[in-house]
């Protein structure tokens, strides 16, 4: 559940909840928990574009951050392990959240330097900030309804 403000669309938080769909088959009805809160689950201050991409950042050099976003990421079904996500599928989840454009997401996986084009405008960093946001606030939401 997004909280924003529409007239500026501005994120405020998000609240991701999952379903136990073998639980809501068996009893009839679905009930739906709430898994956590964005703001809260990361320690940050805000939703803002800036916050959130520091928060990808992280993902790439701090384990416990990585580690709390692999097991949103699978809905708290699984832990962060070496087993769970070895190198290579951290290196691919990090590279997912910070590189939306394919050329860079390639770019990045291979651990090439990635040049962000200048518009004038801070236009490319503007629109990474913005992917990184819908990017982490989508695989809640997806890895609800794989669940």
């Amino acid at each position: 559940m997004l909280h924003f403000i529409p007239s500026l669309l501005q994120i405020l938080d998000y609240v991701q909840f999952w379903l136990n769909l073998a639980e809501a088959n068996a009893e009839g009805k679905a009930t739906w928990r709430e898994l956590y809160s964005f703001l809260d689950y990361y320690g940050l201050e805000d939703a803002s574009a800036e916050s959130v991409s520091r928060l990808v950042e992280r993902l790439e050099t701090e384990e416990e951050t990585f580690a709390k976003y692999y097991s949103a990421n699978t809905v708290a079904h699984e832990e962060y392990s070496n087993e769970t996500c070895d190198a290579n599928c951290r290196r691919y989840h990090y590279c997912a959240a910070a590189h939306q454009d394919y050329g860079h997401f390639d770019s990045c996986i291979l651990g090439e330097d990635i040049v962000e084009e200048e518009d004038g405008g801070g236009g490319a960093n503007a629109v990474h900030h913005g992917l990184a946001v819908s990017f982490l606030l989508a695989v809640g939401t997806f890895a609800a309804l794989a669940r």
